[in-house]
């Protein structure tokens, strides 16, 4: 599996966005190979959801969104309710950790793209990053 932090918010007037499982695509730029979200079931046979949240940056990431609310989501709900469908309004925000399948080869110092398709969005979203080396 391939853990991401992922926010995403609200900030323009609009409808609202409607995310969900299938918004999400891990895109290798190089070999095209194409990865939507692991499964729940995968994710929870891996048994690493805690340990995940409590890397993920969330003073950091609070501090941007500070003037938004957060929308209840739970997209690999390792207690709880699973909530994978959220209807996003202005001012609103998710944080999610999210799971790919593994991209074949080495991954530090690989480029990726990471395609947020939402109803509700003028356009697609196309998000380009780099797996730090170290």
């Amino acid at each position: 599996m391939m853990p991401m932090d992922v926010s995403a918010a609200v900030h323009t007037v609009t409808a609202g966005a409607s995310v969900h499982r299938e918004s999400f695509t891990l895109v290798d730029p190089v070999s095209g190979s194409r990865y939507g979200l692991a499964s729940v079931a995968e994710v929870r046979r891996q048994g690493k959801q805690i340990y995940d949240r409590r890397l993920m940056d969330v003073e950091h990431l609070l501090t941007k969104l500070s003037s938004f609310s957060k929308a209840d989501s739970n997209f690999f709900a390792y207690e709880g309710l699973l909530i994978d469908q959220v209807e996003l309004h202005q001012f609103q925000y998710i944080l999610e950790n999210l799971y790919f399948p593994r991209p074949e080869g080495d991954l530090l110092g690989k480029r990726f793209e990471l395609h947020v398709n939402a109803k509700g969005l003028a356009q697609p979203l196309f998000i380009v990053f780099d797996v730090p080396e170290r």
